[in-house]
């Protein structure tokens, strides 16, 4: 269970009144795993945290995300992860954040002592607030919002001794 009461307003110097200004619920995290045969793992799970924010009284994250690895044959593991998280801002400086992150990897065991993996990782991040560029920023805010993408695609060769 987390509370945080409402924050002062910088421009007004007075305590931000109306919804989001303060917050009090509980916070969970919901977490299965299910192994269904000796070569395959199943996660998923929902995360429901708030926490402070340098730049708000607080920050709500909302996570669900979902995983999967099989081992094929004695050689072969596949691994994938997806999530998606869901970031609401308190008053002042409201903001929506919505990201989708990824990772996918697989890793062949050559010999009993190398290992060879490729991967795929994406980050995909959007933003959504009305004051977007700096020059028309209130006095007191300092974050933006703001979106990027991210990819990378990697081949790795492991030789352990």
């Amino acid at each position: 269970y987390r509370a945080y009461t409402a924050q002062i307003d910088p421009v007004e110097n007075k305590p931000v009144k109306g919804d989001e200004a303060s917050f009090a619920e509980p916070v969970f995290n919901l977490k299965v795993e299910e192994q269904f045969s000796p070569k395959d793992l199943l996660i998923a799970g929902f995360d429901y945290e708030v926490s402070d924010s340098k730049f708000t009284n607080y920050v709500i994250d909302q996570t669900t995300y979902m995983g999967y690895a099989r081992i094929l044959g004695d050689q072969v593991l596949l691994l994938g992860r997806m999530q998606y998280t869901y970031s609401s801002y308190s008053k002042t400086f409201k903001r929506e954040d919505q990201r989708l992150a990824g990772a996918f990897k697989i890793d062949y065991a050559a010999t009993p002592r190398s290992k060879i993996s490729a991967l795929f990782d994406l980050d995909l991040l959007n933003s959504d607030q009305i004051q977007s560029r700096p020059d028309n920023f209130i006095d007191g805010q300092t974050d933006f919002g703001l979106s990027y993408e991210f990819f990378r695609l990697g081949l790795e060769y492991t030789q352990y001794f």
